[in-house]
């Protein structure tokens, strides 16, 4: 199937692993040309070589996404290098997760610039060759959570912010759908991509800790409520994304889709 984005220029923000480096991935192997930014250097240049060894264009750009500053600096740089991005896939490290009595003034700062005022710097970098274009697509790696709050003790700041996160898309949506430019929210449930570093992974080994008990303990008690019985992974997160970055997904927009095994109970 083609989905009409080869030479397009996708930029996927905090890719270097995870769901981005998955969503980057599939965008180079459907024949985009690639920006992978994060902040760790040595990490991204991995993540380059890998997609060149799939013979699939990719260039790494280190950069601080979640500061107005670091976003201004890898605009610059994509100017300078050619590489004004069709495609935004925005992804970011998630907020603090403490409860809400232990909460503090600033960790309620820090998870709304990570995730409203991050993804508002990023939006208005790319949008002005968007419109020119008359053609764009941003997609943005959020939370199931925006269709039913979690229900875990410290997870306050995730179901706070990212609602705000997704009203933000739906307002962007709405003024610039008559430019040919889509925005969409992917809603993820529970992924485990097996990288013993990844956030999956490290958040449920300080949960099974607390708790007292095994890794495999505490991800079996996480599947339970999945009616599909298991976690989901990267590359099916990879596949939609693609999918709503694609010329076939051109009246979809505005819009939070769930990949989440349909552990969320919402009707809506």
């Amino acid at each position: 199937m083609d989905l009409g984005i080869a030479g397009k220029v996708a930029l996927v923000t905090g890719a270097s692993r995870g769901l981005g480096f998955a969503c980057a991935e599939r965008l180079a192997k459907e024949g985009s040309r690639v920006v992978i930014a994060a902040r760790d250097p040595e990490r991204l240049q991995r993540a380059v070589d890998r997609i060149g060894e799939q013979q699939g264009e990719a260039h790494g750009i280190p950069a601080d996404i979640a500061t107005k500053e670091g976003i201004e600096d890898l605009t610059a740089q994509l100017k300078e290098k050619g590489l004004e991005p069709d495609i935004l896939v925005f992804n970011n490290s998630g907020p603090p997760n403490p409860t809400f009595e232990d909460a503090t003034d600033e960790e309620y700062l820090i998870a709304y610039q990570r995730m409203v005022m991050a993804f508002n710097w990023a939006v208005k970098s790319v949008l002005p060759t968007m419109k020119e274009r008359r053609w764009g697509r941003i997609v943005t790696l959020g939370s199931y959570c925006v269709k039913e709050p979690h229900s875990e003790l410290k997870m306050v700041l995730h179901n706070l912010i990212r609602p705000a996160a997704v009203g933000l898309s739906k307002t962007i949506a709405d003024e610039v759908g008559e430019f040919g430019i889509t925005v969409n929210t992917i809603g993820t449930g529970t992924i485990d991509g097996g990288d013993e570093e990844s956030t999956f992974r490290i958040n449920y080994r300080k949960r099974a800790a607390e708790r007292g008990i095994t890794f495999e303990e505490m991800k079996a008690i996480r599947i339970e409520p999945i009616p599909m019985k298991r976690a989901g992974e990267p590359y099916e997160v990879a596949g939609l994304c693609a999918y709503l970055a694609s010329d076939l997904a051109g009246f979809i927009t505005g819009q939070t889709i769930l990949i989440d095994g349909g552990k969320a109970r919402s009707f809506l």
